[in-house]
């Protein structure tokens, strides 16, 4: 029934192609022999007896002159049993004396068959990667997953169920939007080649899921059968996000970013995996890295998003203890100072000629943040513990 559904919605878009390239007007019916399609627009949604005895016979009758005179809305010409897959679900006219039209028949017939099969296919194809998407949207923001529905979606996609996985988020911004825009591409055909792209570069099989969630973001949900394989991919995270980072600068001017989640025990639980994902993007964001690549085994990230780890009681409590440095006329410069010192390894020179300052100057505001907290600036525990508050308030000591 799809496949009749796919004759009716892309008839004249067939008869359109046609009329381009071949001598002949030509009319589609349906299986209940009713035109569908025509290069005479007027005669769409008319019924055309013949073409039910060509469906009833399922072989080409020809309609001369005298033949024609007997029928009503009918023309000289051939019409012939349309197929698909060995079944017989519409009717194709050629239209035009029929000694003439003969010798193109077959030619004309296997045409059409192969565009229509071609559109029916592109239609299938399209509705699997909704339904992949659907799954993956239920997957991510249903709450109350059912076994059974997510074991059904498996078995559809042929997706192990017992196998162990973790999720990439890929945020690739307003890119499709602004392509759209700009150049009028097909959504569908952008999404398609991103989609191939990552699923080569983050070498997917056939266990794992890549797809768009939404319009700003790809997901490829990635399956192991143990820990170790997870370890081993999230050491290679970051070449093969610059890999589709440089293949995706390529096609626009937008930025993306890229986070990593957790492993989980079964792809019931990915929605888990994926909000640690979300939260490395989120968070990663306000971080000035080189690569805007983010995972879990990056001890670079993992060192900047720390300080966002901390407990909100204890927080409060020590940043209670630092309200005179935080009200300081100077705490924004302050501040900077500070952190550049420790990220020196506590070396005062050092950091000094990073901040661009004379040694004595450093020296004479890290003694200022002494006397405002009554922490040691010579101290390895008091630095860390002030290094950590530090990177989590804003300019301002909120």
């Amino acid at each position: 029934m799809r496949a009749i559904y796919g004759l009716v919605q892309h008839a004249q878009t067939v008869v359109e192609n046609v009329k381009e390239i071949l001598p002949f007007p030509i009319s589609l019916s349906d299986h209940k022999g009713y035109i569908i399609g025509d290069s005479d627009r007027a005669r769409i949604g008319t019924l055309h007896t013949p073409s039910i005895e060509v469906l009833r016979e399922k072989e080409a009758i020809s309609f001369d002159k005298e033949t024609i005179k007997q029928y009503e809305n009918v023309l000289q010409g051939v019409a012939v049993p349309l197929n698909f897959h060995d079944e017989t679900l519409g009717v194709l006219g050629i239209i035009g004396p029929p000694d003439d039209v003969w010798p193109h028949v077959e030619l004309i017939k296997n045409y059409v068959e192969i565009m229509w099969q071609d559109t029916f296919q592109k239609e299938v194809k399209g509705l699997e990667e909704r339904s992949l998407e659907t799954f993956v949207q239920y997957l991510i923001h249903d709450g109350n997953l059912q076994s059974m529905k997510v074991k059904q979606f498996c078995d559809l996609f042929q997706i192990d169920y017992d196998r162990k996985y973790f999720c990439i988020i890929i945020d690739i911004g307003d890119a499709i939007i602004h392509s759209l825009t700009k150049v009028r591409h097909s959504l569908s055909l952008n999404k398609q080649r991103l989609i191939q792209q990552a699923e080569e570069i983050f070498q997917c099989t056939s266990h794992d899921i890549c797809s768009f969630l939404n319009t700003e973001k790809i997901v490829v949900i990635k399956s192991v059968e143990r820990s170790e394989a997870y370890h081993s991919f999230m050491q290679r995270l970051t070449t093969l996000g610059e890999n589709f980072q440089t293949y995706f600068q390529n096609q626009t001017s937008n930025t993306i970013k890229i986070a990593a989640g957790t492993l989980v025990d079964t792809i019931e639980n990915i929605s888990h995996s994926y909000e640690k994902a979300e939260w490395l993007l989120i968070n990663g964001a306000k971080l000035d890295l080189a690569r805007p690549i983010y995972n879990y085994f990056n001890w670079d990230v993992l060192t900047e998003l720390f300080p966002l780890q901390i407990d909100r009681e204890f927080y409060m409590n020590v940043h209670g203890r630092l309200k005179k440095l935080y009200e300081a006329e100077l705490f924004p410069q302050l501040k900077k100072d500070f952190l550049a010192y420790c990220e020196c390894h506590l070396n005062v020179s050092q950091a000094a000629r990073k901040l661009y300052l004379h040694r004595n100057t450093l020296i004479y505001r890290l003694k200022k943040i002494e006397q405002l907290t009554s922490l040691n600036m010579r101290n390895f525990k008091h630095c860390i513990l002030l290094y950590v508050v530090l990177k989590k308030i804003g300019p301002n000591g909120v």
